[in-house]
């Protein structure tokens, strides 16, 4: 039995996912789908790890806005962020699920609000 997450451990994860997106935009910007994937996953790590500390359950839940929504100062990030967090939501299971890849602006727009977010969630 693997030993329970940790905020740390969580934190640690979310900064490969983000170094990941980095990496391979660097090296071929037109994998979009596999950028925003991590870049959402970068976020959903972060706002667990948060959550996490503040003894706030979660579940096994993967929808940014929802988890956002647990924070007790939240709202803001909310407001501001609300069309960013549905659509990285659903860069989580475009990979698997969906016909429709984000768009190199998509992609773009991610990169730019996907660190925002986190800043504002710490």
């Amino acid at each position: 039995m693997e030993p329970h997450e940790t905020p740390e451990g969580l934190r640690a994860r979310a900064a490969e996912d983000l170094r990941v997106a980095q990496i391979v935009k660097e090296n071929d910007d037109e994998l979009v789908t596999i950028i925003c994937f991590h870049l959402q996953q970068y976020v959903e790590k972060s706002l667990k790890a948060r959550l996490m500390e503040l003894e706030i359950p979660y579940g096994k839940v993967h929808d940014l806005l929802m988890l956002v929504q647990l924070l007790p100062d939240g709202a803001p990030i909310e407001n501001e962020y609300c069309n960013d967090l549905i659509a990285l939501t659903h860069y989580a299971t475009t990979a698997k699920y969906s016909a429709r890849a984000p768009t190199v602006d998509e992609m773009e727009r991610a990169f730019k609000a996907a660190p925002i977010i986190v800043s504002l969630i710490k």
